[in-house]
């Protein structure tokens, strides 16, 4: 009796749960505007600006706000913009996005856990490494193999950054640029910096900024249990990226690069 008691209230409760979802906030013409209508577009506002519409005041310009838009869908339906070009090329491009993020979401689901992510983690370690170096920047590259002789001969690497380096950020740190991720370098810079040993120089190196002379003070292996958000959110991407590397393989796909080539 009990148990059926328990079925019956939660019939009820749920038959209530959607009517009050059901509910009509507005009607616009002969159309409804519901609860339901309203929270899902509630659940898209950003979090930092929830507050702003959790007001009597607030909710009445969401209100507003879905009232207008159904009166102007209305309208365009009326001069028949629904059958135009341009709204149907843009329905066909936004129903291809939702799939596109609705796919995403399910490999999200299936495929990136913290299994996966420990062993991208494990395949990937380099791109995870931490180095520390100090570096001299100068103009040309005369200026750089100039310095690189005084090197060999004994020069002190950074009281030759203190003196020759036209970096104002690191010069007066005896060219110490502390410890960066290869993202943080550009590639010139980052690739030499990544492939030396701790207290190993190299250079010189041209970047946009000018020519580098590099010496790695320490390479750090960070663990996983030391990983930031940041870098399992790139771990993240990672994975996706090699499940859309996969469908590529098993797909049948061409590029003409003539075509590419002659687009503005």
């Amino acid at each position: 009796m009990k148990r059926m008691s328990l079925f019956i209230f939660c019939l009820v409760s749920l038959f209530f749960l959607k009517t009050a979802l059901a509910d009509e906030l507005a009607n616009v013409n002969g159309t409804s505007i519901t609860t339901e209508e309203f929270m899902k577009n509630m659940a898209q506002v950003p979090p930092q600006e929830k507050s702003q519409y959790s007001s009597p005041e607030g909710k009445k310009r969401v209100l507003n706000f879905l009232v207008e838009r159904e009166l102007l869908s209305q309208e365009a339906k009326k001069t028949g913009l629904d059958k135009d070009p341009v709204y149907l090329e843009e329905v066909e491009q936004a129903k291809k996005q939702i799939l596109v993020n609705l796919i995403a979401q399910k490999i999200g689901q299936e495929k990136i856990n913290e299994e996966e992510i420990h062993s991208y983690f494990n395949k990937n370690i380099k791109d995870f490494q931490l180095v520390r170096a100090s570096h001299i920047l100068v103009k040309t590259e005369e200026e750089a193999l100039k310095v690189k002789k005084e090197l060999s001969a004994g020069g002190n690497f950074e009281e030759l950054a203190k003196k020759y380096s036209i970096d104002p950020g690191s010069a007066q740190k005896k060219g110490d640029l502390g410890f960066f991720n290869r993202k943080q370098m550009v590639q010139p810079f980052a690739d030499l910096a990544f492939s030396l040993k701790p207290n190993e120089m190299g250079g010189p190196v041209k970047t946009q900024f000018g020519y580098h002379l590099i010496k790695v003070m320490e390479v750090k292996n960070p663990k996983f249990e030391e990983l930031t958000q940041e870098n399992k959110r790139t771990i993240q991407t990672g994975i996706m990226n090699n499940e859309i590397e996969k469908l590529k393989s098993k797909g049948k796909v061409k590029i003409n690069e003539e075509a590419l080539k002659k687009l503005n």
